[in-house]
C-alpha cells in the first residue's frame, strides 16, 4: 500500500473555527465534505443549490441521474432520509428543478424553516458496497474508530468492528478481517473484490484527523478530548478501484451535546 498522505490540518480548522464562531456543533454536509477532501479522501461531485434554478445548473453539469439531499444543521435533520430530505434517481434537470421546490416545501411542512435551511445539495450518483466510517468518544476509553459494511446494514446488522485512536495498517486490515459479511468486500455473484486498501487508507487518515485537530479539556471527562466528537460516513462507496464518499456527518464537541 502506498504511504498515506498528510492531512490538510489548516483547512480542517479553518471550517472548524467557522462553525464554533456562528455557535454550531453540527457542521452542514457540504462543510463535512470539505473536511474529507482535506484528508485526501475522494468524494463525490456536488454542488449546494439556493433555488430552483440552481439546482437546474448544477445537474446538467454533473450529469443526470442525480441524488439530492436537504443541507441544514438543524438537528431534526441528522436524518434526512426520515424527514423526506434525501430523492434519488433525478433524471433530467427539469425534475432537478421540481424537486427542489417539492423538496423544500415538504420539509418546511416539517416545521422546519427556510432560515436554518443552507439549501439542496445536488450530487453525483455513485456505485459500490456501502461501507461506514465513524468515530466516536468512549467515556473511558476516549476516541474510537469504527468501520463495517454501511447504509441500512449498519442498522439492521450492526456489523462493525471498533478501535481506539490512533490506529495502524495492521489494526485497519484486522478490523476489515473482522466483518462477519467480509465475503462481501471480496467479490460475490461475479462482481468484483473491492479496493481493500483504499478502505484501510481512508480509515488511516480519518484517524490522523482525530489525532490532528485540536484536543481541549473535558471537565467532565477529566481528560483531554478531540474537537470533533463524531463522524459518520455513511455510506463510503467501495469499488474496485477506489472509494467515494458520498454522506458525512460532523458533529463537534461542546456543552450542549456532552453526554
Amino acid at each position: 500500500m502506498q504511504e498515506v498522505k498528510k492531512i490538510d490540518i489548516n483547512k480542517v480548522n479553518d471550517i472548524i473555527e467557522k462553525a464554533k464562531r456562528e455557535n454550531r456543533s453540527i457542521l452542514d454536509v457540504a462543510e463535512s465534505k470539505d473536511i474529507l477532501k482535506a484528508c485526501g479522501i475522494t468524494v463525490n461531485k456536488f454542488g449546494v443549490a439556493r433555488s430552483s434554478e440552481d439546482a437546474r445548473q448544477l445537474a446538467n453539469e454533473i450529469g443526470c441521474p442525480v441524488v439530492m439531499k436537504i443541507v441544514s444543521t438543524d438537528p431534526k435533520l441528522l436524518h434526512k432520509t426520515d424527514m423526506g430530505g434525501v430523492a434519488v434517481g433525478i433524471a433530467t434537470p427539469e425534475e432537478a428543478a421540481q424537486t427542489f421546490d417539492d423538496m423544500t416545501a415538504r420539509i418546511m411542512r416539517a416545521g422546519i424553516t427556510r432560515a436554518s435551511m443552507e439549501g439542496i445539495m445536488v450530487e453525483e450518483m455513485v456505485e459500490g458496497v456501502e461501507i461506514i466510517i465513524g468515530t466516536t468518544i468512549d467515556p473511558t476509553f476516549g476516541p474510537l474508530i469504527m468501520t463495517g459494511l454501511g447504509g441500512i446494514f449498519v442498522e439492521v446488522l450492526k456489523d462493525v468492528s471498533f478501535r481506539v485512536v490512533p490506529i495502524t495498517e495492521y489494526d485497519a486490515r484486522e478490523m476489515l478481517d473482522e466483518i462477519k459479511a467480509k465475503k462481501i468486500l471480496e467479490g460475490v455473484r461475479g462482481k468484483p473484490p473491492v479496493n481493500k486498501d483504499a478502505i484501510v487508507k481512508s480509515l488511516l487518515l480519518i484517524s490522523e484527523l482525530i489525532m490532528n485537530v485540536s484536543w481541549e479539556q473535558d471537565d467532565k471527562a477529566k481528560q483531554q478530548l478531540p474537537i470533533i466528537r463524531e463522524i459518520d460516513i455513511n455510506p463510503l462507496f467501495a469499488t474496485e478501484k477506489e472509494v467515494i464518499a458520498v454522506d458525512c456527518r460532523v458533529i463537534l464537541t461542546s456543552e450542549s451535546n456532552e453526554a
